[in-house]
């Protein structure tokens, strides 16, 4: 075929000539097309479960986020580590740090530590088997904020991949919490300070 030939295409009754062009640009609307609607009407999966239950690490209330009411705040911090985690170990600086910040320049933050172990999920280990772990990491470190414990169930329910991870959830117009961003792997002051001053 030469270029600029036409393509001689039959139809029931008609005879329309196409060129090649034409009819490879029509070809990919058409699949397009069918891939957009195939995809319409298809639940969409929530990226977390909202409805789920983490046990405070010592005395306090149960965490749920479906259930959370900080009528002060509208910037949450969640951040997923675990004490047997180098890069979690490697990221503390600046987490402890951007808590103190937060403590004083932005009343409007929530921070929350969510602990596991490394082998939470594959061992299935429960929250009393990792709390004398996870306690004895928050007093050597001292931190100050709250921790949760995660076992391997939330984690799933929260989809957390690994760890370190954090999520940013902040409060829109109605109060709900939407999450606007979710660090995996190392989170910077420089990161959790722009979402603390809401840019």
């Amino acid at each position: 075929m030469q270029p600029g030939e036409i393509f001689v295409i039959y139809f029931p009754g008609m005879l329309c000539g196409i060129p090649l062009m034409i009819k490879l640009r029509v070809l990919v609307f058409v699949l397009l097309f069918a891939l957009l609607v195939s995809c319409q009407g298809k639940p969409q999966v929530p990226f977390i479960q909202r409805n789920t239950n983490f046990p405070p690490l010592s005395n306090g209330d149960v965490f749920n986020l479906s259930k959370l009411n900080l009528a002060e705040k509208d910037t949450l911090y969640l951040n997923f580590f675990a004490p047997d985690c180098k890069l979690c170990v490697q990221e503390l600086p600046d987490i402890i740090e951007f808590h103190k910040i937060a403590q004083e320049l932005y009343p409007n933050v929530e921070f929350l530590g969510m602990a596991a172990m490394l082998a939470t999920s594959s061992d299935f280990l429960t929250t009393e088997e990792i709390s004398p772990e996870i306690e004895t990491f928050a007093k050597l470190h001292r931190l100050e904020y709250k921790i949760y414990l995660s076992d391997a169930e939330s984690l799933e329910r929260f989809n957390v991949t690994g760890f370190p991870e954090t999520f940013v959830f902040q409060k829109n117009s109605k109060g709900e919490w939407i999450l606007k961003r979710k660090y995996i792997s190392i989170v910077s002051l420089a990161d959790l300070e722009k979402y603390a001053r809401r840019e």
